[in-house]
């Protein structure tokens, strides 16, 4: 077998699993949805939590950066996931993120 008939079996290989994901998805919401109607429920009955979410608890507020590319004058607050800007520096200058983050170079000084 070739590389290039290796390759297309594995798209048609790939496109035959997402066929069948989709179906068996479908299938079961399907019948989630007649159960519900039977039993004349909802999802937010069944999962209240899921819908109530946004409701729960305060909202953290939004937090101020606290590093700056010093060329492009990006910025990054510290929180959630780490800028392609950041993962670009600590992997250039060969930096661990605690470093970075120890780093007065990249630090907004308030």
């Amino acid at each position: 077998m070739t590389v290039a008939q290796l390759r297309e079996q594995i798209l048609r290989k790939t496109a035959e699993l997402e066929g069948l994901e989709s179906e068996i998805k479908n299938e079961l919401r399907n019948d989630i949805e007649r159960k519900l109607r039977e039993a004349n429920l909802t999802l937010q009955d069944i999962f209240p939590d899921m819908f109530n979410a946004g409701k729960r608890g305060k909202q953290r507020a939004s937090a101020l950066p606290r590093f700056r590319h010093p060329d492009t004058g990006e910025e990054w607050s510290g929180r959630g996931r780490m800028p392609r800007w950041v993962q670009d520096v600590t992997l250039i200058e060969n930096l661990s993120i605690e470093a970075f983050r120890a780093s007065a170079r990249y630090k907004i000084q308030s």
